[in-house]
């Protein structure tokens, strides 16, 4: 299961709380770059090195990883990852999960800390608007499953259950 969104929308939390082994790929791609956070390596190695380093650790998550895992923000929107997904949830073998949120809820959560690259050379809370109305059809396609994560986490975590049940 692959959850994805925008940065802030929640993935790397509910992710923790399902109880069923999980990743966060952006803690993953930063351990393949040999860097300590995802801010540090965007900016240190540029965006095409992350989202090569993104491409090649979701292909290996896929074949060997955990049940879940928590996608970056551009996971299947910009780079080699588009492809990787598709052809995942083509063979059947992937299902995503879009966790999604309003640009208020991303710019507040965003505000409140974090270490959130800026895609744009803007910071990562005055950019997110627009790059979530960029991203938003490609999430809408590759979503196998929408869950409105702007409201309690208990009430995010209880709609991912209710999917992961019905996939039983």
């Amino acid at each position: 299961m692959l959850l994805i969104g925008a940065r802030a929308s929640g993935k790397s939390t509910v992710a923790a709380q399902l109880g069923a082994p999980w990743i966060d790929m952006d803690d993953a791609v930063c351990a393949h770059l040999g860097g300590s956070s995802a801010g540090t390596m965007f900016s240190e190695q540029g965006e095409a090195a992350w989202r090569d380093a993104e491409a090649t650790v979701l292909r290996t998550l896929l074949d060997d990883g955990p049940s879940i895992i928590a996608a970056g923000g551009g996971v299947g929107c910009v780079g080699g990852t588009c492809d990787i997904v598709d052809a995942a949830r083509a063979h059947g073998t992937l299902i995503c999960i879009w966790l999604r949120i309003t640009p208020e809820t991303a710019m507040a959560r965003l505000a409140a800390g974090g270490d959130r690259p800026a895609l744009r050379g803007e910071d990562a809370v005055a950019e997110a608007p627009q790059v979530m109305a960029d991203r938003s059809d490609r999430w809408q396609a590759m979503a196998d499953h929408i869950v409105d994560a702007d409201g309690p986490l208990g009430d995010v975590l209880t709609a991912v259950r209710a999917i992961i049940d019905q996939q039983k």
